[in-house]
């Protein structure tokens, strides 16, 4: 029987008033992948911090090659022969990929090879269609070429375990399909490669086995031959979902968001958007569909006042709001969720009261120029307790 590279038994982890892992058992074996399927909040990307030194866990151990380990940092993991490559990069943009690849190293002399590090660069991209120029300043690169720089730097430091959280989140359909490709032969090399995902067709056409966590516990796992995806669904949420809805445009409203003739440019300093028109009514959820990077971060920017409009008219309930700005259209009722919810959507050293209070500019949470903490506290338990945020 083929000994699984990693053994995670028992494994649970506590926050202040949170158990985001319970009692988990997960092992991974050379040559699968192996998805780990679960809504936003199940504990999937606690769990493999925990596997790769970002966390220690409360409780449980964890076995390499049938020997019990504990990791001090990631450094520890990294040695372990365990890579991840997170949902947001972790990229010096100032670098090059090369330096970027190299810097965790912590074996070899006190003198660098450039070249020779730039030629392995180079031939594990080829060997793996991971190709970037290992030249290259990060800053220059697409999200696309970023991930395969992480990618390359797991393989670089020769990771036997390789774990990509959310990997297709910023990617496009056929950069997708590349990836996959990919993870497969690092699967055929030996390699027990990890693809955390919350979308079912995904891991239905990549994954070998599937665990699946639900508010931080195993609901359930299977191999590929018996993944049905109402069963998937069943312990991902603990209830059947409905496939279809009922649609029915009588109980749309008067026209809230209308847009006529608006054009912008892009951060290019090309045109971003050309001559958009539509308009959005009361009670419709409206869809806005299109391949990355064909304007859908430039609409949605001019709308909550980020980017300026060249052109046409923006009218929010019979209201000229055309670039205005963000404060007013935030006072107008306009809300903006970006796609890089980190980096752009939230303040990472803060903690969420101070985001949620975070852009109310009507003194709601403020008497003079002092906060009003405990009214900012209540509103943040109400909004946790009412959409079920996950802390």
């Amino acid at each position: 029987m083929t000994l699984p590279l990693i053994s995670m038994r028992q494994i649970t982890k506590r926050f202040p008033g949170v158990i985001a892992n319970n009692k988990i058992n997960l092992e991974l074996y050379p040559g699968e992948i192996h998805a780990l399927l679960g809504e936003n909040g199940s504990g999937k990307s606690t769990l493999m911090s925990i596997l790769t030194g970002l966390y220690k866990p409360t409780e449980g151990c964890i076995m390499v090659g049938g020997e019990e380990v504990k990791f001090a940092s990631p450094a520890d993991a990294i040695a372990s022969g365990i890579g991840m490559v997170h949902q947001h990069f972790k990229l010096i943009e100032s670098f090059t990929v090369a330096e970027n690849i190299v810097l965790s190293q912590s074996k070899g002399g006190f003198l660098l090879k450039p070249e020779q590090i730039i030629a392995d660069i180079e031939s594990l991209g080829e060997k793996y269609g991971l190709q970037v120029d290992p030249r290259a300043y990060v800053w220059q690169l697409g999200v696309g070429e970023k991930q395969r720089v992480e990618i390359l730097r797991m393989l670089y430091h020769r990771s036997r375990v390789l774990i990509l959280d959310e990997p297709t989140a910023v990617l496009t359909p056929q950069e997708t399909r590349e990836l996959f490709v990919n993870l497969r032969k690092m699967a055929d090399d030996g390699c027990a490669v990890v693809f955390i995902s919350h979308k079912l067709n995904e891991v239905e056409e990549l994954a070998d086995r599937v665990t699946v966590l639900r508010g931080g516990c195993v609901t359930g796992s299977a191999a590929k031959e018996d993944m049905r995806r109402d069963k998937l669904v069943q312990m991902m949420i603990g209830r059947e979902v409905l496939n279809t809805y009922e649609k029915n445009c009588e109980h749309c409203g008067e026209v809230v968001l209308q847009l006529e003739q608006v054009s912008a440019l892009n951060d290019m300093n090309t045109v971003g958007l050309n001559n958009v028109r539509l308009a959005v009514r009361a009670g419709e959820i409206y869809g806005i569909a299109g391949v990355s990077g064909n304007g859908q971060r430039e609409l949605a920017e001019v709308l909550a006042g980020l980017r300026p409009a060249m052109g046409g008219k923006i009218f929010f309930y019979g209201q000229d709001l055309t670039n205005k700005k963000p404060k007013e259209m935030i006072e107008a009722g306009i809300s903006y969720v970006p796609e890089d919810r980190l980096g752009m959507g939230l303040v990472p050293n803060l903690d969420s009261v101070n985001n949620v209070i975070l852009k109310e500019y009507d003194g709601k949470f403020s008497k003079g120029w002092r906060i009003r903490r405990e009214a900012a506290i209540a509103a943040t338990k109400r909004i946790v307790e009412d959409f079920d945020v996950k802390l």
